[in-house]
């Protein structure tokens, strides 16, 4: 059984208070995985995010009539994100090379926890913006794949940036979202073929609403100017070394 103390040595959860994380984990399950099983395959509903408490879990992905390696998750890593917030399948196959443990986060859940808790959203979303790159390296979907990472990056870093700022980029990434519908870019698909449902994009549009009126909310007593010019810039060269054109410009 998942115990407080296990949840409490893992980096996602470090901004949330006993209180909340006591929440949690009365909320979540666990689930445990015998070595060589999978958990969750390409092509599949998903459900939950998941946290590895104990083993090892492999990510392949079938590309080209084969299966590429594209990670290994250690105690301490969570999965599933980018699925979950984009309404697809499981966009890779996790199998366990040790006999793992997880604690199972419901979607509805996590849902609540991105909007709630700005320390668990940044961790996700700056995750998020690193996988997607890795499925665009992998399986050739850059057109598809490129938006959502662009999503996860620039909000990741409005969390903590002032309000004034978080601002004008949440209009440039509300701008994204509408040119994305209009353009009918498919959302996080690595899969050929497969189309992102309407209610899939209204619910990612509906999460991102509510983050970004959480960072705007935020505080931006405390900073003057010239710290404000710095985490502009430091924004910026973060997009555009994740290859987000004009990034300084959307700082």
């Amino acid at each position: 059984m998942t115990t407080f103390d296990e949840l409490r040595r893992i980096p996602l959860f470090d901004g949330l208070s006993d209180t909340d994380l006591g929440e949690v984990l009365e909320q979540g399950l666990q689930k445990v995985v015998p070595a060589g099983e999978v958990n969750g395959r390409e092509g599949e509903p998903v459900e939950h995010l998941y946290v590895i408490l104990e083993g090892e879990l492999r990510i392949t992905k079938a590309v080209n009539g084969g299966e590429v390696v594209i990670n290994t998750f250690t105690p301490g890593a969570f999965f599933a994100e980018v699925p979950l917030l984009a309404g697809t399948p499981f966009l890779a196959t996790g199998r366990a090379l040790t006999d793992c443990r997880m604690f199972l986060i419901p979607n509805d859940l996590f849902r609540r926890m991105l909007t709630e808790y700005p320390t668990f959203s940044n961790r996700i979303l700056e995750t998020m913006a690193e996988r997607v790159q890795i499925l665009q390296s992998v399986a050739g979907q850059r057109e598809r794949l490129n938006a959502l990472g662009t999503l996860a990056a620039g909000l990741a870093h409005q969390l903590n940036n002032p309000a004034a700022a978080a601002r004008r980029s949440a209009e440039d990434l509300r701008e994204s979202l509408e040119e994305l519908r209009s353009t009918g870019m498919r959302l996080a698909r690595a899969s050929a073929g497969e189309e992102s449902t309407p209610s899939a994009l209204e619910g990612l549009e509906r999460t991102v609403s509510d983050i970004l009126e959480r960072a705007e909310a935020r505080d931006a007593s405390g900073f003057d100017e010239l710290e404000r010019s710095d985490r502009e810039e430091e924004l910026g060269l973060w997009l555009e070394d994740r290859g987000v054109s004009e990034g300084c410009d959307m700082a």
